[in-house]
């Protein structure tokens, strides 16, 4: 009997997810995700000259990311990229990398309030509100990654200047992955409220969002 009701709950949320085009809309933001994975590439290298951490520092943690011969091909274009790079380099990366990414929200908010069943926004709002988004996004995930990767930098940097916040630097370090967690949570809760068109309360979004910063956080440290 437990088997048959799972079975009924699992064909009823693969008809729902068909229903509602999941996939379609999934595919495509992963799409322009991927895209713009390569101009945000050339704008995180470009601004590697501005930050005290050198390329053989950086990607010694990135080695543990991905294999030895991407890792080479990431290093040299990086080391061409700092020796080259330029505001124009700097303007046109970013610039590309917003457009395209701003894509991928826009498949998102058009899939969250086609699963709800709400009106679409007009194109120009949606392609704005993706582009604000976009921007609150990957704001969150560098000052995650620049926290989880330069941790301990930041730490000894944090004391030597500034002794006074030693203990408040050490609980955060101590609690990053937590904290990572609780920003995450909070960021897909204010997607899927204001995205999807919902009148309901935040906390409402909560459990959903707790599942998908859990998830993103477990694939990244399943793929690493």
């Amino acid at each position: 009997m437990i088997i048959m009701d799972f079975i009924r709950i699992i064909r009823s949320f693969t008809k729902k997810l068909s229903d509602d085009y999941v996939g379609p809309f999934a595919a495509q933001a992963a799409y322009y995700i991927f895209i713009s994975f390569i101009p945000f590439v050339i704008f995180f290298m470009a601004l590697l000259k501005y930050i005290p951490v050198s390329v053989e520092e950086l990607f010694s943690v990135v080695k543990l990311m991905f294999p030895e011969t991407i890792t080479g091909l990431l290093s040299s274009l990086a080391n061409q990229i700092i020796d080259s790079s330029s505001g124009a380099v700097i303007s046109v990366s970013i610039v590309t990398a917003l457009w395209m990414a701003s894509k991928s929200f826009y498949a998102i908010v058009k899939g969250l309030r086609g699963i709800y069943k709400k009106k679409q926004k007009n194109y120009i709002i949606s392609r704005l509100f993706g582009l604000l988004y976009t921007v609150v996004f990957a704001v969150v995930l560098i000052a995650i990654m620049i926290v989880y990767v330069f941790g301990n930098w930041i730490y000894h940097f944090s004391i030597d200047k500034f002794p006074i916040l030693e203990n408040l630097s050490a609980l955060v370090l101590s609690f990053r992955l937590v904290i990572g967690l609780a920003v995450l949570t909070l960021v897909f809760a204010i997607m899927y409220k204001f995205c999807a068109g919902q009148k309901s309360s935040l906390l409402k979004s909560i459990p959903g969002a707790v599942i998908s910063a859990i998830g993103w956080i477990v694939i990244s440290y399943a793929y690493s």
